[in-house]
């Protein structure tokens, strides 16, 4: 069994459904937004505000890179939960479905 790598929209819920399907199956679980804010030092919004969006996209694209680039652990892999914005590039899909599964979360906008 191979990573799964949890893709959707900023706040449709995939760090919660990812620690859940992580505990429930016995998986390690990794989160994009806070590999980001560890190597750089900041919050993502932090980021956001000083070095705008395209700066952060490029650091969310280098984790998903680096991770897509990793050997799954044995089993039974990890949940991944990707930024709302690591699906933009065509690029990021197809380097996540090379090294596992994709799951999509989809989530009502708030009224």
């Amino acid at each position: 069994m191979g990573n799964l790598w949890l893709i959707g929209m900023m706040g449709s819920g995939k760090s919660t459904v990812g620690r859940r399907i992580a505990a429930i199956t016995g998986r390690g679980f990794v989160d994009v937004d806070s590999l980001v804010e560890e190597r750089a030092g900041k919050s993502v919004a932090s980021i956001f505000e000083e070095q705008g969006e395209a700066a952060f996209r490029e650091m969310e694209g280098a984790e998903v890179r680096r991770l897509s680039a990793e050997p799954a652990p044995r089993a039974p892999g990890r949940v991944i939960a990707t930024g709302g914005g690591a699906v933009l590039p065509p690029a990021g899909v197809k380097a996540k479905c090379r090294t596992a599964g994709v799951g999509g979360l989809a989530a009502p906008p708030r009224v």
